[in-house]
C-alpha cells in the first residue's frame, strides 16, 4: 500500500518553478529588447509593471511602496526627473489597489480576534467622498473635470482602507515609526542640495521665492512654486513625535536635541514662515496635560521650546537682511504678517486672508445656494493639461485672482460649506480620537508617543489647509495626510480588537 501511495503521487510534479523560470526568462529577454531599442521612459515604463504584477501577489509590501513612493520617489521625480511625471501615477494606482487586495488576502486567511470596529471619522471621510462625487457630476462642465477633480481630491485615499484591512503583526507598528523618522531624516541632505545648489538658480525669476525650492522629497518646479511647506509639516510630525519619545523617558535630552536639530535644518532652509505656529501647536499638543494639570513639570520643555522657536527667528531675520528685503525684527513681523496674510499670492490679487472675505462677499447673500453646496470640482483651476480652463469659473469670471490659493477657499469655491464642513469634521473627529487613544496606552510609551506626535500632525494638517492648497491635489501631502488618519485608524482597531470582537462604532 506504501509503495503503491507513492506511487501514486510520483506522478503529481509541481510546475510552479518552471513557470517561474519561464516568466523570468521571458522577462528578460522583454527587457532586453526595450533596452536595445534606446528609450528609457519605455524601459522604466515595463520595469514598473513587472513590478507592479509582483506586487499584486504581496500586498504588504505594495503598501510599504506606495507609503514611501508618495513621501519620497514621487516628490524627486517631479523636481528632478520632471519627463518621468507620469510615473508619479504609479503610486495613486497602488494606492487603489492596495484595498481590494488586501481584502482578498483577508478573505482566506480565517483572522481571528480581529475587531471589525471603525472610527467615526472614517464616516466624515465616506461623507465627504460622495458628497464630492455627487458634486463633481452635477454641478461640474463636463465628465473631463469631475473625473479629473475626483482623481486630484482622492487619487491615494485607498490607503486608508487599507491600514484597516493589514492583518496585526507586533512589529508593523515598530516598522512604520522608524519609516516615518527615517523619512525625517533623509530630507536633510535633499535639503541642503536644494538650499546651495538650487536655490541660486531661481533668484532672477520673477514672482519665485528661491527658497520655496528647499521641500525635501515632497517636489517641486524649478520655475514655480515647491512643497516646502508640505515638508515642514512632515518635519514638525516627526518632532512631534522625538519629543513625545523625550517626554515618556524613552530618549535623554542629548539625543532628543540632536534629532530635533537634524529634523528641523530643512525647515530653517526653506524660510516657511509658518513653521512659527506649527512649532507652537506641536508644542502645546505634546504638553497639552501638563501645561493644564501643572504648569511648573514642563519649565524645561517651555525652555528649550523658547530657544527653539527664538532661533528660527533670527535666523529668518538675519537671512532677510541680507538679501536686502528688511532691516530689523519689526519691519520683519510687519513684513511677514503682510505678505502671508493680505498682500497679493505670487501673481494672484489674492492672499491666505483676503481670499476667504472674498469668498464671503461673493455668496452672501446673494448666490446663498452656490455658498452652501460648490461650484463644481476644478472650478478654482485656472491651469490644467488634461481640462479646458476655459470653462472653469476661475479663468471665466476671476482669471489672476487666486481663488482657490488655499485648500479651504479652494473647496469652499469648489464643494460649498457643506464639503468644506466635511473636512473639517473629519479632522476634529480624528483629533479627538488620538487624544482618546493616546490617554488609553499610558502604560505603552512608544505607542503613546507616537500617537501623540499623531495628533500633533493632524493640528498642523488643519493649520496647512488654510496655508496652501496642495490637500486638493498634490500626492505627497496627501499620502502624509493618509497616513496620519490611517495609522489612527489602525491603532483605534488594535485597542477594540484587545477589548471585544463585536462591531462598534465610536470615536
Amino acid at each position: 500500500m506504501a509503495m503503491n501511495h507513492q506511487g501514486m503521487h510520483s506522478g503529481h510534479h509541481d510546475y510552479t518553478p518552471l513557470l517561474i523560470a519561464f516568466l523570468a526568462v521571458a522577462g528578460g529577454v522583454l527587457l532586453g529588447m526595450i533596452a536595445a531599442i534606446g528609450n528609457p521612459i519605455l524601459l522604466i515604463g515595463t520595469i514598473a509593471l513587472f513590478a507592479m504584477a509582483i506586487l499584486a501577489f504581496a500586498p504588504r509590501l505594495l503598501f510599504w511602496a506606495v507609503l514611501a513612493g508618495g513621501l519620497v520617489v514621487a516628490g524627486l521625480i517631479r523636481l528632478y526627473l520632471p519627463q518621468l511625471q507620469a510615473f508619479r501615477w504609479l503610486v495613486a494606482a497602488g494606492a487603489i489597489a492596495l484595498p481590494f487586495m488586501l481584502a482578498f488576502h483577508a478573505m482566506f486567511s480565517h483572522r481571528q480576534g480581529e475587531s471589525t470596529s471603525f472610527p467615526s471619522f472614517l464616516i466624515w471621510a465616506a461623507a465627504f467622498v460622495a458628497y464630492s462625487a455627487l458634486s463633481a457630476f452635477i454641478l461640474s462642465h463636463g465628465w473631463a473635470s469631475a473625473i479629473l477633480g475626483l482623481k486630484d481630491y482622492f487619487q491615494v485615499w485607498g490607503l486608508l482602507p487599507a491600514f484597516l484591512l493589514l492583518p496585526a503583526r507586533p512589529d508593523f507598528r515598530k516598522t512604520l515609526l522608524t519609516l516615518v523618522l527615517a523619512i525625517g531624516v533623509i530630507q536633510v541632505p535633499f535639503a541642503l542640495h536644494q538650499y546651495f545648489f538650487l536655490a541660486p538658480l531661481r533668484a532672477g525669476i520673477p514672482s519665485v521665492m528661491p527658497a520655496d525650492i528647499v521641500a525635501g522629497t515632497f517636489g517641486g518646479d524649478m520655475n514655480g512654486g515647491g512643497n516646502n511647506a508640505a515638508m515642514a509639516a512632515y518635519q514638525f510630525f516627526c518632532i512631534a513625535i522625538v519629543l513625545g519619545l523625550w517626554k515618556n523617558g524613552l530618549l535623554g535630552v542629548r539625543r532628543m536635541l540632536a534629532l530635533t536639530a537634524c529634523l528641523a535644518v530643512p525647515v530653517f532652509l526653506n524660510e516657511t514662515k509658518v513653521s512659527f505656529v506649527f512649532a507652537v501647536l506641536v508644542f502645546v499638543v505634546v504638553y497639552w496635560n501638563e501645561i493644564r494639570q501643572n504648569p511648573l513639570r514642563f519649565i524645561q520643555a517651555g525652555v528649550i521650546f523658547v530657544a527653539i522657536l527664538a532661533t528660527f527667528v533670527m535666523f529668518y531675520v538675519f537671512v532677510a537682511e541680507n538679501t536686502d528685503r528688511i532691516h530689523g525684527l519689526d519691519q520683519y513681523l510687519d513684513l511677514l504678517v503682510e505678505h502671508n496674510l493680505f498682500r497679493g499670492y505670487g501673481t494672484y490679487q489674492l492672499n491666505r486672508a483676503t481670499t476667504l472675505t472674498f469668498w464671503f462677499s461673493e455668496h452672501v447673500p446673494r448666490d446663498l445656494f452656490h455658498a452652501l453646496v460648490g461650484h463644481g470640482l476644478t472650478q478654482t483651476r485656472e491651469a490644467s493639461a488634461f481640462v479646458d480652463i476655459g470653462t472653469t469659473l476661475a479663468a471665466r469670471r476671476y482669471a489672476g485672482m487666486g481663488i482657490g490659493v488655499t485648500a479651504l477657499s479652494g473647496l469652499l469655491w469648489e464643494v460649498g460649506l457643506i464639503g468644506a464642513g466635511l473636512v473639517i469634521a473629519l479632522f476634529v473627529s480624528a483629533f479627538r480620537l488620538a487624544g482618546k487613544l493616546a490617554r488609553e496606552c499610558r502604560d505603552e510609551p512608544i505607542r503613546q508617543a507616537f500617537i501623540k506626535g499623531t495628533q500633533a500632525g493632524i493640528a498642523v494638517t488643519v493649520l496647512s489647509l488654510a496655508h496652501k492648497s496642495l490637500f486638493m491635489f498634490e500626492v505627497t501631502y496627501q499620502v502624509f495626510v493618509i497616513l496620519l488618519l490611517g495609522y489612527l485608524a489602525y491603532e483605534f482597531k488594535q485597542f477594540r480588537s484587545a477589548e471585544t470582537r463585536q462591531p462598534a462604532v465610536i470615536g
